[in-house]
């Protein structure tokens, strides 16, 4: 079964061009077709959307975490200046730290205990937010240092909160 993925990005304000007047409110509109059409994900991104100047890693992607744990969760952000501080080499490998942000998504084949305990690990080893989202059941569960998991039921947005302070993520 084919996923559907759509990014729109609307740009109005340019460095070195004149302004555009429309960009956003186009964007906009495409990211809303896309949602009615039920696309799997849709990204929107616009003048005021988080610059990206850290680290997104997907499953390719597999990180050393503290306590010796190999992983490769579904998507990871790791902020710049701990990307910078790993050699060349380092960034060759598996990364041997445990990345600021992570997703994890339940599929099918998945056990969800098996997630949970990987959603806890990240945490243990310093993550600083972690969701695991849980389609079958409509739900995602919020990991947060020092805190109970949240679950959301049914929820239409989650939100990057104080690690990705500009991220919002329509479900």
């Amino acid at each position: 079964m084919a996923k559907n993925w759509a990014i729109c990005v609307g740009i109005n304000q340019y460095d070195n061009l004149p302004p555009l007047n429309c960009a956003v409110r186009d964007a906009e509109a495409m990211r809303d077709y896309f949602t009615e059409v039920d696309f799997d994900q849709v990204y929107l991104f616009t003048d005021n959307s988080l610059a990206i100047t850290d680290e997104v890693f997907d499953s390719s992607t597999g990180f050393i975490l503290p306590n010796g744990a190999t992983r490769s969760p579904d998507v990871a952000w790791v902020e710049k200046s701990r990307w910078e501080a790993l050699t060349p080499e380092q960034r060759e490998k598996f990364l041997p730290l445990c990345p600021d942000f992570v997703i994890e998504l339940v599929s099918p084949s998945d056990s969800i205990q098996k997630t949970r305990q990987k959603m806890e690990e990240y945490r243990e080893n310093g993550c600083g937010l972690g969701w695991l989202i849980n389609r079958p059941e409509n739900q995602v569960e919020i990991y947060r240092p020092d805190c109970e998991v949240e679950v959301l039921s049914l929820p239409t947005k989650v939100f990057g909160e104080n690690i990705l302070v500009n991220l919002e993520i329509n479900l």
